[in-house]
């Protein structure tokens, strides 16, 4: 069963269909009680008393009256219903629209910001690049007997390690996947990994 369409109605509409219930609930609660009223009345009708048929008769022309005034009444209501609910669900289906264009908005808005933080973080990725061949050059010329002592430089101190894990788990979070509980994150053994996991988990989390 689908949840009730919850929109905020002109008071005015709710008002004509609450009195027109109301008005016609009282007919039809009007027209049960007649036939013991007049049942009531019928020993003292029997006895003679003017008052009591006079009361009697005008119940049954009121009876007789009653149904036709239901009837009338009967279709504004359901007419009154059926506008009402038509009108909630145009007003929900608006809002349904605004909602959906503010979070499309929104969206693009976060993303732009995320592709500028991508940016700046390919910015600094080049000069960390830049400062790691100048370490690497140099660290090698200290160790003239070791050929791969740059190559060595560059995947110690190059951060790919920590780049490329940081960024799958900035994949999976963007993609909806399960992440690892924090605590789990504390126990993870390489240090950078784990360093860049537990950043990656903490910057999702933050708020």
């Amino acid at each position: 069963m689908s949840a009730p369409v919850t929109v905020v109605l002109p008071a005015d509409i709710t008002t004509r269909r609450i009195e027109a219930q109301a008005e016609l609930g009282a007919l039809q609660r009007r027209r049960e009680a007649i036939p013991a009223e007049l049942e009531r009345l019928d020993e003292r009708v029997a006895a003679g008393d003017q008052g009591a048929i006079q009361e009697q008769a005008a119940l049954r022309v009121e009876a007789r009256y009653l149904p036709g005034k239901i009837a009338v009444l009967e279709p504004r209501v359901r007419a009154l219903v059926a506008d009402e609910e038509r009108l909630r669900l145009t007003l929900f289906a608006e809002r349904q629209q605004r909602e959906y264009a503010e979070s499309r908005e929104a969206v693009a808005s976060t993303f732009a910001a995320l592709r500028s933080a991508l940016y700046d973080a390919a910015v600094k990725a080049g000069f960390h690049r830049q400062n790691v061949e100048v370490l690497a050059q140099r660290e090698a010329a200290l160790h003239l007997g070791e050929p791969e002592r740059e190559r060595i430089v560059r995947s110690r101190d190059s951060g790919a390690a920590f780049v490329l894990t940081f960024a799958e788990a900035l994949s999976r979070h963007l993609d909806g996947l399960p992440t690892h509980d924090r605590e789990l994150l504390d126990r993870v053994t390489d240090a950078e990994m784990g360093d860049a996991l537990r950043i990656a988990h903490d910057g999702f989390h933050h708020q």
